[in-house]
């Protein structure tokens, strides 16, 4: 595809992000025990038209156009949820359920209705086993995170499971090397709790950039 295409929506994602930023930095997602400021996330404008202009390109290289509105909007939830975890390190719901719902919608009018049975039952497998582990193990992944893996896989497992599970090892991996780079450089405990909300997004995205044509 030209490049101009890409280049632009990426552009035009990172002057959105701008504004997506200001709304961001207004604190709505805290609870009232979350009294600390808001950090100034000078970087989610990049970040966003870097991702979108990912998107962008390889959904158009491998001529999945009809299912861009739906990725976009997980971009954009997405960069919005990664840095209110960082913040907080919780996954404000308001955004998660409502963003992430509207993207599965408009996935489904992309057609490939085929590719659906297998979607629904990676993220079933998948919130099954975390949930299980959340309980098990409650000082470990959190239910926010649960929840985002159930629709992340769900995304993801509309081009495959291999695409699902490629998302979840990219995602504890960068986790685990960022909550070590953490701990070696004493910013964090072991008994720290870390924002996993960015690894699994990033490890979601990374996987969705290397999907095979539909």
């Amino acid at each position: 595809m030209g490049w101009l295409a890409w280049v632009g929506a990426g552009l035009m994602a990172g002057v959105a992000g701008l504004a997506l930023r200001t709304w961001l930095r207004t604190g709505w997602y805290h609870l009232p025990t979350e009294t600390g400021p808001v950090p100034p996330m000078r970087t989610l404008p990049v970040v966003l038209g870097v991702s979108v202009a990912g998107v962008v390109r390889h959904l158009g290289d491998v001529d999945a156009w009809r299912a861009l509105p739906a990725y976009l909007v997980a971009v954009v939830i997405g960069t919005l949820l990664a840095y209110a975890d960082l913040d907080v390190h919780r996954l404000p719901e308001p955004l998660v359920h409502p963003g992430f719902g509207a993207a599965t919608l408009l996935l489904a009018c992309a057609g490939r209705w085929s590719a659906w049975p297998v979607a629904v039952a990676c993220a079933v497998a998948v919130l099954v086993v975390f949930l299980l582990a959340a309980l098990a193990a409650p000082g470990g992944i959190g239910l926010g995170d649960v929840t985002l893996l159930g629709w992340t896989t769900l995304l993801l497992g509309w081009w495959g499971p291999v695409v699902a599970l490629g998302g979840l090892i990219w995602g504890f991996l960068i986790g685990g090397l960022w909550a070590l780079a953490l701990v070696v450089t004493r910013r964090a405990a072991l008994a720290s709790h870390f924002a996993y909300g960015p690894a699994l997004l990033l490890g979601a995205l990374l996987s969705l950039l290397a999907a095979p044509a539909p």
